[in-house]
């Protein structure tokens, strides 16, 4: 971020463009290999909520983690859609992430990609202008927010029926806290623990220093921004989103893009202004 504030005339597209290639390229040959010589199959089968589900990894270590990857794919595309081709792009996003998920039945990045395709469709060529200052700081801070609401979740009883449909999440991070409480340099006994929250499992595992650090951060994102266009507000508000559910936030192929595209805000704020 430091880089990519001081240094202005950044080919930020070419940057993005190399990324979705290699990761495609990548992504593409592990799960050809997956289905092909069963390559690192890690298929599971479990209960949720009313029924048994079958979900494939398509060659990664989990489903959830294959959609995450395809999702930080799905980031840098954002940032590469033109004007002419956005509407079919986004189609076209909207029926591969469909076909991926019929794989996977990975929820949580399945609902951001389509909500965020559904976001950029509807706003069109506006998506690329900037958004009110307020409302920026606003997205700025969700990381806070959602650190919150997570240590409202882990000190207050919790209701049976959202527990039931978040898989027993909450009965378990409640479990972590009474067994190991929170300390500030963290507890080796839940580094390879199961969270499926970014946020607790920073603050539980990490310790409060590593939390206050990691908030301290991906605040910082947005914040230091002077304008931030709307598409980039939507991909932030994703990615903090997928923290809440997934331990994603320490995930630099999510992180990477975002933060080029957001240092693509900072160099047309720049050019718009002749602050060059």
């Amino acid at each position: 971020m430091a880089i990519l504030d001081q240094n202005y005339d950044i080919d930020y597209r070419r940057i993005l463009l190399v990324y979705v290639k290699s990761c495609a390229i990548v992504f593409s040959v592990i799960v050809i290999a997956y289905y092909a010589f069963n390559f690192n199959n890690h298929d599971v089968t479990m209960w949720r909520i009313d029924k048994i589900i079958y979900r494939k990894s398509i060659g990664f270590d989990q489903p959830n983690v294959a959609m995450m990857e395809f999702l930080g794919i799905t980031f840098g595309i954002f940032g590469l859609i033109t004007d002419k081709k956005r509407k079919l792009s986004l189609i076209l996003l909207a029926i591969i992430t469909g076909i991926i998920y019929t794989q996977t039945v990975s929820r949580t990045s399945t609902i951001l990609i389509i909500l965020s395709i559904f976001l950029l469709f509807i706003l069109g060529k506006k998506a690329d202008n900037f958004m009110p200052k307020f409302l920026s700081k606003i997205v700025s801070l969700t990381p806070i927010f959602l650190m919150g609401i997570s240590l409202y979740i882990l000190l207050h009883p919790y209701s049976d029926t959202l527990n039931t449909i978040l898989s027993g999440r909450l009965a378990l991070y409640q479990e972590y806290y009474q067994t190991y409480g929170v300390h500030l340099l963290g507890r080796d006994n839940l580094e390879n623990a199961m969270f499926d929250s970014g946020y607790l499992q920073s603050l539980l595992s990490k310790g409060i220093l590593f939390a206050s650090q990691l908030m301290l951060i991906l605040t910082w994102m947005g914040w230091r921004l002077k304008s931030m266009s709307w598409k980039s507000a939507i991909l932030l508000l994703a990615y903090f989103s997928l923290g809440f559910t997934e331990t994603a936030l320490q995930h630099f192929e999510l992180f990477f893009p975002i933060v080029i595209i957001l240092g693509n805000d900072i160099g047309k704020y720049k050019n718009e202004k002749n602050l060059f």
